[in-house]
């Protein structure tokens, strides 16, 4: 075992970070934020770990575990109400052996690295019977079956399958006599209804890049599956009994835009590049802008673009 010296921490309400997992995080908290200003200033390392109490606002060591994650922070955004939101990798499962706090009061521990157990013939066999339990466990639960699913049918190492299944799991954190009453929520998916299901999807493709996992049939309608930023997109016809109308498309106000309608009004995503060159792009290729770039509230840049369907897509400077 490889033993590090004084790593930032982050304590973390109702979530378990494991290796390989990828997600983001939104962290309120002073000393969370001092962490995280620190990391990125050196090597954007930091041990992330579940404290057992979610009702604790200031943990200290008796209240987190003694086991977390050493991960990367891949993309770090401040929020117009002071919270930041962050993009982490998980990377190495860790022992804390010890937490002390920092003089700019943000807690700081020596860790050690856990390996992985060795591989043999008899944990390679288990964890592929674990994974068809998992595949029945999602039919008996009538869950479609997503990217994630499909991509931990790919995994052939134990203990990525142990993670990764871990990770999927919808279990709570429990301590003594506490058990969290906030259930461990992870964004799944967006779901749109289109008129031409596979004109849309190659929209996404062509347009932003985004991957083709599946095209299946549902309730008697296409249902097509992309990824695209980490997240899946699931593009369906319409079924049965369904008279869909027309989506408006986003308008602009003096300072902001809308759909000016009450529900779901657009979703975004982060790009981690130069947005003025990829708006040219995608103009290039035809795509309309409902808002076109400018500031926003925040100091980023950002823009509207009309997809299919109705669909306003938000794009966001990181």
């Amino acid at each position: 075992m490889t033993t590090i010296n004084t790593k930032p921490l982050l304590p973390l309400r109702d979530i378990v970070i494991f290796p390989s997992m990828v997600v983001p995080l939104f962290v309120g908290r002073e000393k969370s934020i001092k962490a995280l200003q620190e990391v990125m200033k050196k090597d954007k390392s930091i041990v992330l770990v579940a404290q057992k109490n979610s009702e604790v606002d200031d943990p200290e060591n008796k209240d987190i575990y003694s086991y977390g994650c050493l991960s990367k922070v891949l993309q770090l955004l401040k929020l117009p109400d002071g919270t930041v939101k962050v993009l982490v990798e998980g990377e190495k499962r860790v022992k804390i052996l010890d937490i002390k706090k920092e003089e700019s009061k943000y807690l700081s521990c020596s860790i050690e690295i856990v390996d992985d157990i060795n591989k043999n013939k008899d944990t390679e066999i288990y964890a592929q019977g674990l994974l068809k339990k998992f595949e029945r466990l999602m039919v008996l639960n009538k869950k479609d079956i997503n990217d994630s699913a499909l991509d931990l049918k790919k995994l052939k190492d134990p203990s990525h399958i142990a993670d990764n299944l871990a990770s999927n799991l919808n279990l709570q954190i429990k301590t003594g006599t506490h058990e969290m009453t906030k259930p461990p929520l992870e964004f799944d998916h967006i779901h749109i209804i289109a008129e031409d299901p596979h004109k849309s999807a190659d929209w996404y493709v062509n347009i932003l890049g985004a991957d083709l996992t599946a095209d299946t049939v549902a309730r008697g309608a296409p249902q097509i599956f992309l990824k695209i930023g980490g997240k899946i997109i699931i593009i369906r016809g319409q079924r049965a009994g369904e008279n869909p109308t027309s989506a408006k498309q986003v308008e602009k106000y003096n300072d902001f835009s809308s759909h000016n309608e009450w529900g779901t009004d657009h979703f975004g995503f982060l790009y981690n590049g130069d947005l003025k060159a990829f708006c040219d792009e995608l103009r290039s290729k035809g795509v309309t802008f409902p808002v076109e770039l400018k500031v926003g509230v925040n100091g980023s840049a950002l823009c509207y673009i009309a997809a299919p369907d109705g669909v306003s897509i938000e794009l966001m400077q990181c």
